[in-house]
């Protein structure tokens, strides 16, 4: 099976999935300097709407930071 999923939009930035399992329920991702005006719609994957999922995200720097999706869902809405 092909998925779709490869990207994410997250706190203003588009992200590259690099590994996502729904059975971990893991995602990680890489930023990247796309816009979500170059990605086409059915790639970019709502992760908030599952706000279990463990998401790693890894900056441009290199640097990684472990997104509390629940609690961004807080802040949000």
């Amino acid at each position: 099976m092909t998925s779709k999923i490869k990207y994410i939009n997250l706190l203003d930035k588009m992200y590259r999935v690099t590994h996502i399992s729904f059975f971990t329920m893991e995602l990680v991702a890489e930023e990247t300097a796309l816009t979500a005006a170059t990605v086409p719609e059915d790639e970019v994957f709502d992760v908030m709407n599952y706000p279990g999922l463990k998401v790693t995200l890894i900056e441009l720097d290199g640097q990684s930071e472990e997104i509390d999706l629940k609690e961004l869902n807080r802040r949000a809405g």
